[in-house]
């Protein structure tokens, strides 16, 4: 993949989860480069994990051989992860697709449920939105 070809397009991916693991960010980097895009990762943490986060991350990608692919950034605090998509990337346009990887998935699936999360989330950043699990979850 070429690097100034993908400085444009991004694959957004959003997590509260403390942590990161190898599958999330593999799957991440398998759709930004089948997009011919470069992954972009927005870590929603607490104050304290933000250094262990960090650093983790830094391996796992240096591991996979990703980060020159991968950018990688930290939000403190606590928030709805669709509401911070939002935030982050509605002004953005070179977004091509935003994956949504909760701590908590159950809790997650009731307030999609309730609010239609993914269809205000598509809406308002005019890309498809993709909610990671490592199992099923009916929505």
């Amino acid at each position: 993949m070429d690097p100034e070809k993908t400085s444009n397009k991004k694959v957004l991916l959003v997590s509260n989860a403390t942590v990161l693991g190898e599958e999330v960010v593999q799957h991440g980097s398998n759709l930004s480069k089948r997009m011919d895009a470069a992954l972009e990762v927005l870590h929603l943490l607490q104050a304290e994990d933000t250094e262990k986060a960090g650093q983790r991350f830094r391996r796992l990608i240096t591991q996979l051989a990703l980060a020159d692919f991968v950018t990688y950034t930290q939000l403190v605090g606590q928030g709805d992860l669709g509401q911070v998509a939002i935030d982050y990337a509605q002004e953005r346009r070179n977004l091509l697709c935003v994956i949504l990887y909760p701590a908590d998935i159950e809790e997650e699936a009731i307030k999609v449920r309730r609010r239609r999360k993914f269809k205000e989330v598509t809406k308002l950043l005019n890309c498809p939105v993709v909610l990671y699990t490592d199992r099923a979850v009916y929505l």
